[in-house]
């Protein structure tokens, strides 16, 4: 569980002509689709390159790293870096940023000075035909953990909470992203709501007030101590309330890049704008919530079981599981049998024997002090409602709980390098 440690999400230019590339490269990085884009046009002459990065807002040269033709840093100095290769094996001086690309784990553990790397192939390429997997991710987090590593080859958002868990600090994308010119408006909102999802995933914040007013404060105080998801639940208020409530933090949620859900109420999300939606076992179908949503929301789901994990892993539509309850709470009505550290293990260990990669979050009666040994179970986050909402001082029990799982992170670091 790398879950609050920075996730970067690249993507890496077609190597030939792209209609409209520019553009595209601003959409990617204006929407949140992508952190950084890696120039790479081995076959162009620098004037060509040159008029290409004219095309893109100096603005967002910081964000863009080159491949070829370093000499055109003196051009634009507000470049962000340099990728290293065969062609071009040394930075120049004035790099910000240099990374390279490695094809095994041993060169991973090379001091070569690079501020990150790729690895490739993590997966069968979507752009090189037989260029495919050479790794099994389940033998990597040694090196991974020694190195700010992204995964390249075959990479595409499914895949974001799967590296995460391997120690991966990120995903490079390149075929998925320019494969297909017609899907690109879809892919580019896919790729930006998955990477909202793996930011601030390990600690969320279910609010439990009746009122409006009441949910509005919570979420603001949760946030103000560093929860970065948060969940609008408010079972027995009336649409309009919900909607309120949702509408009243939309803004905050945007400015500071926490995810939004509404639970249960799929036309709230919809019309609100939120991020998402969480739904109740007794809840709208995921892959109906999806046509309502769209491609681009995120989706989670209840689960008391490893059955009903089954079940939702077979709608194909969900984007994590809320599993529990993990001990007695009385935040939530309609309580099935609690699972404990044992039942989590044994659940998790089911779904990866079984190849279920939908991140898993914990929830139900959760403390600070159990933080550690329920990510050492497999889980992926903790979500938490009364421990952050009923706390005297709400803002500094949601940093407590966002610096535990900040000090499991870097002790898990730690024993890796």
């Amino acid at each position: 569980m790398e879950a609050d440690r920075d996730w970067l999400t690249v993507a890496v230019t077609a190597p030939d002509h792209v209609d409209g590339e520019a553009w595209r490269i601003l959409r990617l990085l204006t929407s949140g689709a992508a952190d950084i884009v890696h120039v790479r046009k081995p076959g162009w002459d620098r004037q060509r390159l040159r008029d290409l990065l004219l095309d893109i807002h100096e603005d967002l040269h910081p964000r863009l790293r080159l491949h070829d033709h370093f000499e055109l840093l003196d051009t634009f100095p507000r470049i962000g870096g340099v990728h290293l290769n065969s062609r071009n094996p040394r930075a120049p001086s004035g790099a910000r940023c240099v990374s390279k690309s490695c094809h095994s784990p041993e060169e991973l553990d090379k001091d070569d000075g690079c501020d990150y790397l790729f690895l490739s192939p993590v997966f069968d390429s979507i752009s090189k035909q037989g260029y495919t997997s050479a790794f099994d991710l389940g033998t990597l987090r040694p090196h991974l953990a020694r190195r700010r590593v992204i995964a390249l080859g075959g990479v595409t958002p499914a895949h974001f909470p799967a590296l995460r868990k391997a120690g991966f600090a990120g995903g490079a994308l390149l075929g998925y992203i320019w494969q297909t010119e017609d899907e690109a408006g879809t892919r580019e909102h896919i790729l930006a709501s998955r990477t909202r999802m793996m930011r601030g995933f390990a600690l969320q914040f279910v609010t439990d007030a009746p009122d409006a007013a009441t949910t509005v404060r919570q979420v603001y105080d949760a946030v103000a101590g560093g929860c970065r998801w948060v969940q609008i639940r408010m079972k027995d208020a009336p649409d309009s309330e919900t909607a309120r409530a949702v509408e009243s933090v939309a803004g905050l949620c945007a400015a500071t890049g926490t995810v939004l859900l509404v639970d249960d109420r799929v036309h709230t999300a919809a019309a609100s704008g939120a991020s998402g939606v969480h739904l109740g076992k007794d809840d709208m179908a995921p892959s109906e919530a999806r046509k309502i949503l769209g491609p681009g929301a995120i989706i989670g789901c209840t689960a008391n079981s490893y059955e009903d994990i089954e079940r939702i892993a077979l709608d194909g539509a969900a984007d994590y599981i809320g599993l529990g309850p993990f001990r007695f709470t009385t935040t939530k009505k309609k309580l099935a049998p609690v699972l404990g550290l044992e039942g989590y293990s044994d659940i998790t260990a089911r779904m990866r024997r079984a190849g279920i990669s939908l991140p898993v979050v914990a929830i139900g009666g959760i403390t600070t002090a159990d933080t550690a040994p329920l990510f050492d179970t497999g889980i992926d986050g903790v979500a938490v409602s009364g421990a952050i909402g009923r706390a005297p001082d709400r803002e500094q029990a949601a940093r407590t709980f966002v610096n535990e799982i900040k000090h499991y992170n870097d002790g898990r670091y730690s024993e890796n390098r």
